[in-house]
């Protein structure tokens, strides 16, 4: 459906992704206020949103937003030293997101 999720444990940290096909927009200040209420040591996306293309780099408590020209798919990237509540951020995400064309 347009979604896939990969996760991985390792030398004490849990990663967890998810690429979102072209076919999702997210809403730009529900997706800010998700982002910044996340409990996580490292965030990487760039997302497709409806205020254009975004690339969210976070580290620690520290987040740097950027406007990006182009992107195939939206990707978001999240390293916790705790374990990720997987279904709990999907469905944040997806409540965040519309799909277009459907």
């Amino acid at each position: 459906h347009g979604l896939v999720c990969k996760t991985k444990q390792a030398d004490g940290f849990y990663s967890c992704g998810w690429v979102f096909d072209v076919s999702y927009e997210f809403d730009f200040d529900k997706l800010l206020e998700l982002v910044k209420g996340l409990d996580v040591v490292r965030l990487k996306a760039v997302m497709i949103t409806d205020e254009g293309i975004a690339g969210f780099n976070g580290v620690e408590s520290e987040l740097s937003i950027v406007e990006l020209d182009d992107a195939m798919d939206s990707r978001i990237e999240l390293l916790s030293m705790s374990v990720i509540n997987r279904e709990q951020i999907e469905s944040a995400l997806i409540a965040a997101s519309k799909r277009l064309g459907y």
